[in-house]
């Protein structure tokens, strides 16, 4: 059904391919070709032979087969359209994750269009880099592969990154499908603004034996209530055994643990739950199953209409989220000695695949708490935290949210969820039962020093932000401690990245003998704290609280104590055997230059982006 014609100059080197295809006029001379031929990457031409041919299969005399090859060239020039008219979409992650047709590249000699609609971080991290930044270039090109030997010539040099799907043509019932383009070039008013479709008639469709698809890149469980979905809007039932539908979560975690071993059938026991060693945590999860959510695995979403590409795509983008999270609590479970008494339990259960529910025991008042993941919107998943105590948890909300739109990581939502807690623990036991999360957080040392006027600071006791109870030194540092907790704590949930200092006093504190000594150490040029500022809480009980000075910390904090305890935390912070395979996504992304990684260390560590980032490069890993 098609030819290739290659010229070759006197020199030898390849000067262009002609693709001819049967019942075409006119030649197409591919760039792909040439260039494949020309570096002698047979494995790279001899997959666009493939595709080549796979636009032919059907079971139909030559005059169908040439209709067919038509109908997939006018669905191309359609989903160009859409394309265009989604232009001002310029960042590469949102094409990903919000376009209704994702990231798309146009066919490329005998490679088919590929729609790519979803990427875990997880596939951004590289182990001598770090994270590597989600752009068109490692979209369109994909990640190399490492090869050796003779695989390397016929093993593809690159492999595509993320969840994408090429469009494609195959055999099945007879169904009505174009023949030409069918999308204008305006769009719909109104709320559901949109390309407009000519109706298909018989001068722009015909009747075939085939019906269009979208060939995943990679086998998925998907969800029998989804795969409802796609049939009520296709009309075309998804290929799967869904006679033998299995329970979706199990599914999820033993097809995540087979691309963990392949080459090996180990079925996972999950009655025995799943353990994710983390630094300084060894988690458990225990998967329960939901009555009505159960799936199978399928590979490829068939349809007959342009118009159902960006619903199918929305599906398999939920599909694909609700599985990587999942996925993020499998491990390979080798054998090892655990105390179980360190281990921290966890109970995973899903709603549906727009809702998984994780249960915890608080360590702080030994009640149950429960942390909803909502994943209504693919591109911007929410966490929120439900406990006995429920106030103040918007900024925890927020915090961890931040923390797993940035991982799509269940462990280290977790762990970051858990060091808040055991944070505000520590902050209770300084201040006598008061935490610095709480509204009425009263700044006194409570039975300490319930007013805090006795406090007498000594010069040099603020140099660094305490992150454990045992970080502070001093015994009268818990007041000054608490205080920048309350300030800072709330600060770096909300993502504050100002360094704008706190608000003026409106009345000055009582002049004591301890300020006199302040006030000349200071014009000594020793390190020092700022004047006493007036506590936002009602209590009664301190009026006054002390706040450190940002810029004072940031450009004086050098005193052999606070370096100690950074590098200290630095190189414990990653078990130098850990592998790659068994890192969680914030670990091997997170972190600053000549700082702990701590979730939450300081109003300027706010942002996850800097704490999720490089901490990488400070691991053992090999």
């Amino acid at each position: 059904m098609f030819y290739l014609e290659i010229l070759v100059e006197s020199s030898g080197s390849v000067k262009d391919v002609k693709i001819h295809h049967e019942g075409k006029i006119e030649q197409q001379s591919c760039e792909e070709l040439v260039s494949c031929i020309s570096r002698g990457d047979f494995a790279d031409f001899t997959a666009q032979l493939e595709g080549l041919t796979a636009v032919y299969q059907l079971s139909a005399e030559k005059k169908v087969k040439c209709k067919a090859f038509s109908a997939l060239q006018s669905l191309e020039e359609d989903l160009c359209t859409m394309r265009q008219l989604q232009s001002f979409i310029k960042d590469p992650w949102a094409q990903v994750h919000k376009s209704p047709i994702g990231f798309l590249q146009k066919r490329r000699g005998g490679h088919a269009m590929r729609l790519t609609y979803f990427v875990s971080p997880y596939e951004l991290l590289d182990k001598d880099k770090g994270l590597t930044p989600l752009t068109a270039e490692l979209l369109t090109v994909g990640k190399p592969t490492v090869t050796s030997g003779l695989a390397s010539l016929v093993a593809p040099s690159h492999t595509p990154i993320g969840h994408s799907a090429t469009v494609l043509l195959e055999g099945s019932t007879p169904n009505k499908l174009q023949l030409s383009p069918i999308i204008s070039g305006g769009q719909r008013s109104g709320k559901g603004n949109g390309p407009v479709y000519a109706q298909l008639v018989p001068q722009n469709s015909a009747m075939l034996p085939a019906c269009f698809t979208l060939k995943l890149s990679q086998p998925t469980p998907l969800c029998a209530g989804l795969a409802k979905l796609i049939h009520a809007t296709t009309e075309v039932e998804v290929a799967g055994d869904w006679a033998n539908a299995k329970p979706m979560l199990g599914l999820v975690a033993q097809h995540a643990y087979n691309k963990l071993t392949p080459g090996k059938v180990i079925e996972l026991n999950l009655s025995k739950g799943l353990f994710v060693n983390l630094p300084e945590q060894t988690q458990c999860y225990f998967v329960c199953e939901s009555r009505g959510l159960a799936g199978c695995v399928v590979s490829s979403v068939p349809f007959t209409h342009p118009s159902h590409v960006a619903p199918l795509l929305a599906c398999l983008r939920q599909q694909a989220l609700f599985n990587a999270l999942l996925a993020s609590c499998v491990r390979t479970q080798a054998k090892q000695f655990i105390e179980l008494e360190s281990v921290l339990m966890f109970e995973v259960s899903a709603l549906s695949w727009q809702h998984i529910s994780i249960s915890l025991e608080h360590p702080g008042d030994e009640s149950m708490a429960t942390v909803e993941l909502e994943l209504s919107d693919p591109a911007a998943p929410r966490a929120s935290l439900y406990t006995l105590h429920n106030a103040n948890s918007d900024h925890i909300n927020e915090y961890i949210t931040r923390v797993l739109q940035k991982t799509h990581s269940i462990p280290i939502t977790l762990r970051s969820l858990i060091k808040i807690w055991e944070r505000e623990a520590a902050s209770k036991q300084l201040n006598g039962g008061y935490s610095a999360l709480e509204p009425n957080f009263s700044c006194g040392l409570g039975g300490l020093d319930p007013g805090g006027d006795q406090i007498k600071h000594e010069p040099g006791s603020m140099h660094s932000r305490a992150l454990y109870p045992s970080s502070v030194n001093h015994p009268h540092q818990g007041g000054a401690y608490l205080s920048e907790q309350q300030h800072h704590l709330s600060a770096m949930c909300q993502d504050s990245m100002s360094d704008t200092k706190p608000p003026t006093e409106e009345r000055k504190s009582k002049k004591r003998k301890s300020d006199d000594v302040w006030s000349s150490s200071q014009k000594k040029g020793k390190q020092g704290i700022t004047e006493m500022m007036d506590s936002d809480s009602d209590s009664d009980n301190s009026d006054e609280y002390v706040n450190e000075d940002e810029n004072t910390i940031n450009s004086n904090s050098t005193n052999d104590d606070m370096e100690g305890r950074e590098s200290s935390v630095s190189q414990n912070e990653f078990t130098s055997d850990m592998e790659l395979s068994a890192m969680d996504a914030t670990d091997a992304l997170g972190g600053q230059d000549n700082r702990t990684s701590s979730d939450m260390d300081n109003s300027n560590d706010g942002d996850v982006d800097d704490i999720i980032r490089n901490s990488f490069q400070k691991s053992d890993h090999k």
